[in-house]
């Protein structure tokens, strides 16, 4: 049944009635509820509050589960370059250190051998060198999947 008038707080209804009777007619009001939540910018542990939420069907909660364990692996993949990034920096200043000294002593007589010590060690700083640059190629290509699929999986959540 539709309301015959609309205010701003009553909705009034048509009903017929016999003089000097009284009539009880049932209401149930229903309202459309739609509530949206920006995920792109939630981190592991704010995903997780909405899994656990009790009125989330099973199916949007096994979206928000798959989205939640891509945040974990991507935030574990940007950890990770941190790490080898600082690793390469470490190794870029020993590198430094080690020319420095061995351009010191090349000009001091008698340091032939402290000099090919330290170029031996300057050869295998540059080799776990590269081996981490590559390293830090493979995280990034990772993290780019990582986030297609994070963000393939964004576009389509629907519950």
């Amino acid at each position: 049944m539709e309301a015959e008038e609309t205010t701003a707080d009553s909705y009034r209804f048509e009903v017929e009635v016999d003089a000097d009777s009284t009539v009880s007619h049932a209401i149930v009001e229903e309202r459309v509820y739609s509530q949206t939540i920006g995920i792109t910018n939630l981190n592991y542990d704010q995903i997780m509050v909405w899994v656990r939420n009790e009125d989330l069907d099973a199916d949007g909660r096994s979206q928000l589960e798959r989205i939640a364990a891509l945040k974990r692996q991507l935030t574990d993949n940007q950890v990770e370059q941190q790490l080898v990034d600082q690793r390469v920096n470490e190794f870029s200043q020993d590198q430094d250190r080690l020319r420095r000294n061995i351009s010191t002593l090349r000009s001091v007589a008698g340091q032939q051998d402290k000099v090919m010590e330290y170029a031996e060690r300057l050869a295998s700083l540059e080799g776990r060198r590269v081996a981490l640059r590559d390293k830090q190629s493979d995280l990034r290509r990772a993290a780019v999947t990582l986030q297609q699929q994070l963000n393939s999986l964004i576009e389509t959540l629907r519950f």
